[in-house]
């Protein structure tokens, strides 16, 4: 069938890792070690099988807030990153300190080929950032 799309979950896996402080909303796919290092200061995953998708929700006034990637989704040459938000009630008890939340998750190069399209969405669907990757 001609301009059928068949979507597909990608299987990905969080890394816990200490990520620097990103002051703004950042949307990133790391594919190479020396992109790796550059942003986390050392290779924290084999990048020859991996690539890494990070996230961060930017400053935030307290403790509470979250950002994480739900789910990863190709359609085609696209894949669409689900992020998911929270932020603490207003009667919540939270640290009184600024932070930086964060996601990173890494993703078998396998599921890639070609130009590939990352588009990060909201809960609602909305369009965040889109990152557009060549692979070999």
């Amino acid at each position: 069938m001609t301009g059928v799309s068949l979507m597909a979950n990608i299987p990905h896996q969080t890394v816990k890792v200490a990520l620097p402080r990103i002051e703004k909303p950042s949307y990133q796919v790391l594919t190479t070690r020396e992109e790796v290092v550059r942003f986390l200061g050392s290779e924290v995953i084999d990048m020859r099988k991996y690539i890494l998708v990070v996230v961060s929700r930017g400053m935030c006034p307290t403790g509470g807030y979250k950002i994480t990637i739900n789910r990863l989704v190709r359609d085609g040459h696209n894949v669409h990153v689900h992020l998911l938000f929270s932020e603490p009630m207003a009667d919540d008890f939270v640290t009184m300190v600024i932070t930086y939340p964060q996601d990173i998750v890494a993703v078998e190069r396998k599921y890639f080929s070609g130009n590939t399209v990352f588009q990060f969405l909201n809960h609602k669907g909305n369009e965040l950032a889109r990152r557009s990757i060549a692979f070999g």
